[in-house]
């Protein structure tokens, strides 16, 4: 993972195709290799329409009700090979669970709440603790 460009944006929606095609364009103009992308907006079929062009997988836990929604964007020029994905039903977060080369890494995107839910950072704590791997990566808003 010595070549390897994480990104991490709060996107404040990406339902308008336009935007979604210009915040596409940015990552890739960047040479993303991984993206974590906070308050996508997105349901279980339009975070589907982030998986293309440079994009090998897209990983996320969808809005409800159209807030929140979280994604990790994998480059399809990443070689991993995935071990496991835990997602929040509320679309706050999503844990992903990679091995690059003989390391195992534990990606993390998070949304926070926008008040204090001490709760909220408690449960993501112990899911946290709770996954085996070599390295660990944490990105959000």
């Amino acid at each position: 993972m010595s070549d390897c460009k994480l990104v991490s944006l709060n996107i404040q929606g990406l339902n308008n195709p336009i935007k979604r095609h210009k915040v596409l364009l940015y990552l890739k103009k960047q040479h993303t290799t991984i993206a974590f992308l906070q308050e996508t907006h997105l349901n279980d079929l339009e975070s589907l329409k982030l998986q293309r062009d440079w994009v090998q997988k897209c990983y996320y836990a969808p809005a409800v009700h159209k807030k929140g929604g979280v994604a990790i964007l994998l480059s399809k020029k990443l070689t991993y090979e995935f071990i496991s994905q835990v997602a929040d039903p509320n679309g706050r977060w999503i844990l992903l669970v990679l091995k690059l080369a003989n390391s195992t890494y534990t990606f993390l995107n998070v949304y926070g709440p926008n008040r204090d839910d001490p709760q909220f950072f408690l449960h993501l704590h112990k899911t946290l603790l709770s996954v085996n791997s070599d390295y660990t990566c944490i990105g959000g808003d």
